[in-house]
């Protein structure tokens, strides 16, 4: 049975609350959207609603936009997969996308992938987590583990950073007792690849077979997982190292993604 929070605790965290509170109207943070002075949220009340793609429905498999009308509150009809998942589904059980890869948002995730902007990755994975968190089906109660998509190591290097190990980071700072566990070293990359964007369609596939490699496949083994990641576009990256993940035993694997190109 828990205990109850001495009154030496209430009162620091009453504290810590107000102080919060105080900083944030003397020091307000700027929307990462348009700059506007938001207190201490990451979004303003005019971008948060304004989000590309905010409560669109979604194919459940690849979370490709599947209507121009937003969900509505009260619907509780999952949505079919798309025609391309129908004939050719992904191996990724589902994905969650907080937005469409679109403006203002896809200039900001360009800013924390080449503009060496780090400090856009926790609010990002702060967002991306309150989006799963309202989510009716609570998607992370059926993960073990997070794991980020691994940059191969002349990527890294040149970086600097993972972002995508980045927004994980900020997913499990933004709701430290709910968010999976963070796995780093259960998924690598073996080699550099061209980057994906750079690519026609037809060469994206190719460009990625033998990528990613599982170093011990017991710690996989009959695990629910959930690949991290910043955009997902034609979902090639994502699939090639779900189906290594699965070749390797994990029982699951499912997506999450700050954007979703349309």
């Amino acid at each position: 049975m828990d205990m109850p929070a001495s009154p030496h605790a209430v009162i620091w965290q009453q504290g810590r609350h107000w102080l919060g509170q105080l900083t944030a109207r003397l020091l307000p943070r700027a929307c990462l959207l348009c700059e506007a002075p938001c207190l201490d949220q990451p979004l303003c009340a005019h971008c948060r609603e304004a989000l590309p793609g905010r409560g669109r429905l979604r194919c459940p498999r690849c979370a490709l936009p599947l209507s121009a009308r937003p969900l509505s509150a009260d619907s509780t009809s999952p949505a079919l997969p798309c025609p391309q998942c129908q004939q050719h589904p992904l191996a990724l059980t589902a994905t969650f996308a907080l937005a469409d890869y679109l403006p203002p948002l896809d200039r900001t995730l360009v800013a924390l992938k080449f503009g060496q902007q780090l400090q856009l990755a926790r609010p990002l994975g702060g967002l991306l987590m309150e989006h799963l968190l309202a989510n009716p089906a609570q998607p992370l109660q059926q993960v073990d583990a997070l794991v980020p998509i691994p940059l191969s190591g002349p990527r890294l290097a040149e970086r600097g950073f993972n972002q995508s190990l980045q927004l994980a980071r900020g997913m499990r700072a933004h709701a430290p007792s709910t968010c999976p566990p963070i796995r780093t070293d259960w998924l690598l990359r073996m080699r550099d690849t061209a980057r994906q964007s750079s690519l026609p369609r037809a060469q994206r596939q190719k460009n990625l077979r033998g990528a990613f490699s599982v170093p011990d496949p017991k710690r996989v083994s009959g695990q629910h997982l959930a690949l991290v990641d910043d955009v997902m576009t034609s979902g090639n990256t994502l699939n090639e190292a779900a189906q290594t993940l699965l070749a390797a035993g994990a029982a699951s694997v499912m997506a999450l993604v700050v954007a979703r190109t349309p």
